[in-house]
């Protein structure tokens, strides 16, 4: 089998999961974005996606993000940057990133307005919730009480928008009680602002238990690339 057949039958097993999965949470499958983390893929992975139908596609490493992003000049996808955000990386995400998914400090948004300015253009910014019992960790996010402050930072600002929230799993908790708890999370923060509806939760191994809780954008790698190679 080709990879480009390998690929168009993945992502036709993975959208018949979505729907299945949609049916049970009774959500219309047309309320979830499927972003396509293709980190350690090559870009002719990308196009044949795109070619497919995929239009969203996540990378957690800056270096990397820029190399496809130039290597597919000729398309047009809306790319997520999805890693820990580093300052002095900052002006290099706000210029392909139009969705970063990771914020979790005022210093970061105070360099995205800035980056944005810069460049013209308004960058729509998620702040990662971070429910790990051990808080703070290796992976970053802010704990619940952080939001508002952040969101209110975010909401001041010409050019950098509130676009909703991110969170991973614990690794320590079932991903039904990880995304039960963000799930309470998300109904306050929806409360105040609803205008922020995007939820990116759920990845290859628990994109089910995030639709039940009401994700809007699945982060999916493996289950749709496969293994990677490094």
């Amino acid at each position: 089998m080709s990879r480009q057949q390998e690929l168009r039958t993945n992502l036709a097993n993975l959208r018949e999961e979505i729907e299945a999965a949609c049916e049970v949470a009774r959500r219309d499958p047309a309320t979830i974005t499927l972003i396509a983390v293709t980190k350690n893929f090559p870009a002719s992975d990308i196009r044949y996606l795109y070619e497919f139908g995929v239009s969203e596609f996540g990378e957690s490493r800056v270096q990397e993000l820029a190399m496809k992003f130039d290597e597919i000049d000729d398309v047009a996808p809306t790319w997520h940057y999805l890693g820990r955000v580093q300052s002095n990386k900052i002006k290099d995400i706000a210029r392909i990133a139009d969705v970063v998914h990771s914020i979790d400090s005022l210093n970061q948004i105070e360099k995205f307005e800035r980056s944005g300015q810069e460049l013209g253009r308004t960058q729509n910014l998620l702040i990662q919730v971070n429910l790990d019992p051990d808080y703070p960790n290796q992976r970053g996010g802010v704990c619940p009480d952080d939001i508002e402050g952040l969101s209110g930072a975010i909401h001041a600002r010409s050019n950098t928008n509130l676009g909703g929230l991110m969170f991973i799993a614990s690794p320590k908790e079932s991903p039904q009680v990880a995304f039960e708890k963000f799930q309470e999370v998300l109904e306050d923060f929806r409360l105040n602002h609803p205008q922020a509806f995007i939820a990116s939760a759920g990845m290859s191994t628990d994109f089910r238990e995030a639709i039940a809780i009401g994700a809007t954008h699945l982060r999916i790698g493996s289950k749709l690339l496969g293994n990677r190679s490094v």
